[in-house]
């Protein structure tokens, strides 16, 4: 594996934190942040509007080698994750490009490779 990799943590009151590392490397970024309640609401309102919690644990593009996007979610009880690994999915392009609506006054975009268009 190599590249770059991106960790981004959001608890339950809204306090973030976001790595920027290299994989099996050194940390080359961090940040610490904070959304409010009312935006974290909002992103698992559209993630739940958006199917998020019944799509499929896994999906697996035919490339060899490529990008990859892992989505944890918790929230009120609800727990799901997807992992995406050189593939894409609409969903998962409009909580990313939520996601980095709300961190981009912190100067974080959240990739995902060459299937991510905006």
């Amino acid at each position: 594996a190599y590249g770059d990799q991106q960790e981004l943590t959001i608890d339950s009151k809204g306090n973030g934190r976001y790595y920027l590392r290299q994989v099996n490397g050194p940390v080359k970024d961090s940040v610490v942040f904070s959304i409010s309640l009312q935006q974290l609401q909002s992103f698992f309102s559209k993630a739940e509007a958006a199917g998020f919690f019944s799509l499929n644990n896994e999906y697996k593009g035919k490339a060899v080698d490529g990008a990859g996007i892992y989505i944890s979610m918790n929230s009120a009880g609800k727990k799901h994750y997807v992992a995406l690994a050189n593939t894409d999915l609409p969903v998962i392009n409009e909580l990313v490009t939520m996601l980095n609506g709300m961190l981009a006054t912190y100067k974080i975009r959240i990739n995902y490779g060459q299937f991510v268009t905006k």
